[in-house]
């Protein structure tokens, strides 16, 4: 499932399988929800009829549970509350009896209740769009099911204090065809709005939609791969204003997986947040007296910086980083191995770093001291694996490639080890119905939306740099046999300098290419995974391409069987009319 925050900053709320929430901050807080049906109580944990997706505006989370006579259906989202921000939750009865719903505060210690409203230590953690009818206490999670099992709940004084325990559950009666909304804070704000007049889901999907727009689109016929794209950018965005040292970004490797991140939103149009994220990246790329290589971060780090100046706007911000480049590139070129060991080593990242520190030093206005970085960078290409000056550009795609295989294979288990390349269909598989990638310890995981969002933008543009400076653009890299005859469309795709948009439309099993590009830069637009021979330099144009050989069906055949029947002509009726049944 989905982990829920806003733009900028507000507590991430991570949502379990069964719509339970609890804070990435703060471990043990948690809301539960039950609901009392005609039969019995029903608890989200514990019930295999829980089934989740994605709401009907794709960005919202939708949980089900099915009860006698249908479904009680939960949303959730985030919504901003002054500075801060609070859960959205609301709950709607679609079955044609009335149920109670609730609501399950485990360790928010001392509360109190006051109409519709429950107060923490520090301010309002609960506001209902219905009075609490019920609430009961317990020190213990598991006995406070057994009180709402058991009905002995009651109903709450004008302002009852709940202080037995350190859960407590709220409970509201929920007629046919109603909804129930809640506002929740995790630690409480001096006042949480009134929910019924808080966004609708509609709302607040389509300021989403507004801001995920905002960046590279895609269109496919493929829905479960629009909702791996659509979740992996939100959880990127709200998770570039969080700190750098926050959960979000976990504790092994922060700096590798923000800075990864920074690399996926700007590779996907998202410009101000992933330089945002990039300047707090630089807080932890500092070299160090005593060490001997350069950390993973600092080189995706510069790599990322690379892609914004090649994709974002003359800012200044070349000569703003200008310092901590040289700073970490000469670090960079002194701990690479010496010339003699150089020949067969992997080193994509380092080599992908030096040429972003190039362009980084061009537009800071460095030229001479680009140049000697270029030239050692050629160097060192020709010494790991020395080929003709006319297949240097082919070195340049191949660490391009080499690390795409390292970042494939933070998606490989046993069953993906036989495939030599993983393709955006292989990737999506792993995502849950609402198209998060989770982990052992998260809902969702930052590195697997980060990962997933590069290699999904290399399945439609690769944009690549060539030895003389020239561009080459792949197009429809990642095209599925699955796609032939279904329309396929890319706009607002960041190239170097400039956009690029292309649509596919079929003529039979041949399909049309549209393109345009907006660049200074020369290019060279291919398609090889759907026509080999054809390429161009046009910035604008149209084509026809190949025809496709549409994908074989695998048909299971039957042998013909003789069938005798055998009638007893001495079991027949009569039918009305003195003629046999058979």
């Amino acid at each position: 499932m989905p982990e829920l925050g806003i733009l900028g900053s507000g507590a991430i709320v991570s949502n379990d399988p069964y719509g339970n929430l609890s804070w990435l901050n703060e471990k043990g807080k948690s809301i539960n929800w039950a609901v009392g049906a005609d039969d019995r109580w029903h608890f989200a944990e514990n019930e295999t009829s829980v089934r989740r997706a994605q709401g009907d505006e794709n960005t919202s989370v939708e949980i089900r549970m099915r009860v006698p006579g249908g479904d009680i259906v939960q949303r959730t989202d985030v919504i901003p509350v002054g500075i801060d921000s609070a859960v959205l939750l609301e709950f709607e009865n679609e079955t044609p009896v009335p149920v109670a719903i609730a609501i399950k505060a485990i360790n928010f210690k001392t509360l109190e209740i006051n109409g519709s409203k429950v107060s923490g230590e520090f301010g309002q953690v609960i506001s209902a769009s219905k009075p609490i009818a019920l609430f009961c206490v317990s020190d213990d999670p598991k006995k406070l099911n057994e009180t709402i099992r058991n009905g002995l709940a009651e109903p709450p004084a004008k302002r009852q204090k709940l202080e037995s325990g350190d859960s407590a559950a709220i409970i509201f009666p929920l007629p046919h065809a109603t909804s129930l909304r809640l506002l929740i804070s995790q630690d409480g704000v001096p006042e949480l709005p009134d929910p019924k007049v808080s966004p609708s889901f509609s709302e607040i999907s389509n300021g989403w939609r507004n801001h995920l727009d905002a960046g590279m689109q895609i269109a496919l016929p493929d829905k479960q791969i629009l909702n791996a794209v659509d979740s992996s950018k939100k959880h990127l965005l709200i998770g570039s204003g969080q700190p750098i040292d926050s959960e979000f970004w976990g504790k092994e490797k922060p700096g590798e997986v923000a800075s990864l991140s920074a690399l996926a939103l700007l590779q996907w149009g998202h410009l101000k947040e992933g330089k945002d994220l990039l300047l707090k990246c630089m807080e932890l790329s500092n070299p160090g007296l005593f060490r001997k290589t350069v950390l993973h971060s600092t080189l995706i780090t510069l790599w990322a910086w690379g892609n914004y100046i090649g994709h974002g706007p003359s800012d200044g911000i070349a000569n703003i980083i200008l310092p901590w480049v040289k700073e970490n590139l000469q670090f960079l070129l002194a701990s690479l191995p010496s010339k003699r060991r150089l020949k067969g080593k992997d080193l994509s990242l380092e080599i992908a770093a030096l040429q972003a520190s190039v362009e980084i030093l061009r537009d800071a206005g460095q030229q001479n001291l680009a140049s000697e970085v270029a030239t050692q960078l050629d160097e060192i290409l020709k010494l790991i694996n020395p080929v003709s000056l006319a297949n240097a550009d082919d070195e340049y795609r191949l660490v391009g490639k080499k690390i795409t295989g390292k970042f494939e294979n933070y998606f490989r288990d046993q069953e993906t080890q036989i495939h030599s390349h993983l393709t955006v269909t292989d990737l999506v598989n792993k995502a849950d119905r609402t198209g998060a990638f989770s982990s052992e310890d998260r809902s969702q995981d930052p590195m697997s939306s980060a990962l997933f969002l590069i290699l999904a933008r290399k399945a439609f543009i690769i944009d690549e740099a060539a030895a003389n400076g020239n561009r080459f653009i792949q197009i429809a890299e990642g095209f599925h046999d699955n796609w032939i005859g279904a329309s396929l469309e890319v706009s607002n795709a960041p190239i170097r300098g400039g956009k690029l948009g292309f649509a596919i439309r079929w003529h039979g099993a041949a399909p049309a290419v549209l393109w345009e590009a907006t660049t200074d830069s020369r290019i060279t637009i291919s398609a090889p995974k759907l026509d080999i021979s054809w390429s161009t330099h046009d910035l604008k144009g149209e084509t026809l391409l190949a025809k496709q050989e549409l994908p074989e069906t695998a048909v299971t055949i039957f042998e013909s069987k003789k069938i005798s029947l055998h009638v007893d002509e001495n079991n027949l009726s009569e039918g009305p009319e003195g003629k046999p049944f058979r």
